[in-house]
C-alpha cells in the first residue's frame, strides 16, 4: 500500500524530500482523525469509490460509498497517517477489502484517483504474476546498466512501516529525522507495457 501511494506522490513537484513523522491508529480513534480532516475523508470515499471488491448484500453494493458509510463496515480499519517534510501528507488505510486504490489531491483541490490492479488467486484471476515484471527489470539492470525504479522509494516506505509500527507499540506519534530521504524521478513511467 505505501509503495502504491509512494510511486504517484512523489512524482509531485520538487519531487520527494522525506517523512518527518508518523501517526497509526485504529478503529474507532482512527475514524475520530479522519472525522476532523475532511480532506482525508474525501479522498479515502474517493479511493474506496475505485475498489471493486466492496462489500455486498446478496451481489449487489450495500450502501453508497461515503465517510460513514465506511466507518459502520470496517470499524476495525486502522491506518497510518505521514508527514512529509515539505508539509505533503500521506495516508495509508488498511480496509477490509482486496485491491489497492489511490486518491491524490492537487493543489487546486482537484481529486485524482484509480485502482492499481494486482490480480490475486481466487479474486480476479488463477495466478498472481508479480514475478515476471521483477525479472524483467532485473534483466533491464543488468543489460542496461541502471536500477529500473528510485531505490530510496524503498529505503522510505520501509521507514515508514517501521514507524508505524512502532506508533502503535507506543501508542504515539514517531518523529522521523532519519528519514530526510530526497529523490526525483523522470519522467519515464516503469509500468510494465512491453
Amino acid at each position: 500500500g505505501l509503495e502504491t501511494a509512494q510511486c504517484m506522490s512523489e512524482r509531485r513537484r520538487g519531487g520527494e524530500v522525506g517523512i518527518s513523522r508518523v501517526l497509526a491508529l485504529r478503529g474507532e480513534r482512527m475514524w475520530q482523525y479522519v472525522a476532523d480532516r475532511p480532506n482525508t475523508r474525501r479522498l479515502l470515499v474517493s479511493g474506496l469509490s475505485r475498489s471493486h471488491n466492496l462489500p455486498v448484500v446478496e451481489g449487489y453494493p450495500s450502501d453508497a460509498v461515503t465517510f460513514a458509510w465506511a466507518q459502520s463496515v470496517f470499524p476495525e480499519g486502522w491506518a497510518y497517517f505521514i508527514e512529509h517534510r515539505d508539509g505533503f501528507h500521506t495516508s495509508l488505510f488498511m480496509l477490509d477489502i482486496r485491491d489497492f486504490n489511490y486518491a491524490g489531491m492537487t493543489r487546486s483541490g482537484e481529486v485524482i484517483s484509480c485502482q492499481m490492479y494486482l490480480p490475486m488467486p481466487t479474486h480476479g484471476s488463477t495466478t498472481a504474476d508479480f514475478f515476471s515484471p521483477q525479472i524483467r527489470h532485473i534483466e533491464r539492470m543488468v543489460t542496461e546498466s541502471r536500477q529500473p525504479y528510485p531505490l530510496e522509494r524503498t529505503l522510505l516506505t520501509s521507514g515508514m512501516t517501521m514507524a508505524g509500527v512502532e506508533s502503535f507499540f507506543r501508542d504515539a506519534p514517531v518523529d522521523t529525522p532519519q528519514m530526510a530521504v530526497k529523490y526525483k524521478v523522470p519522467d519515464e513511467s516503469w509500468f510494465w507495457n512491453d
